[in-house]
């Protein structure tokens, strides 16, 4: 089986081949955003699964951006 050379696909080519939904949402709307004072995790420790890639990953940045005090 021949490899895909991803130069060749668009930006958004994986996500779109394996959406289970028509739309994909890629934004962060203010009600889950977490530098929101009334979702201060400031003190606390966090635990993030998966980190090293896809949506844990991605759910570590605004944490890290925040400096929570344990980040695990």
């Amino acid at each position: 089986m021949a490899a895909i050379s991803t130069q060749l696909l668009p930006a958004d080519y994986f996500v779109k081949t394996h959406q289970f939904t028509k739309t994909v949402h890629r934004d962060q709307y203010p009600s889950i955003d977490p530098a929101s004072p009334k979702l201060s995790q400031k003190g606390k420790t966090v635990i993030v699964t998966g980190a090293s890639q896809g949506i844990g990953k991605v759910s570590l940045s605004p944490f890290v951006k925040l400096s929570i005090c344990t980040l695990i």
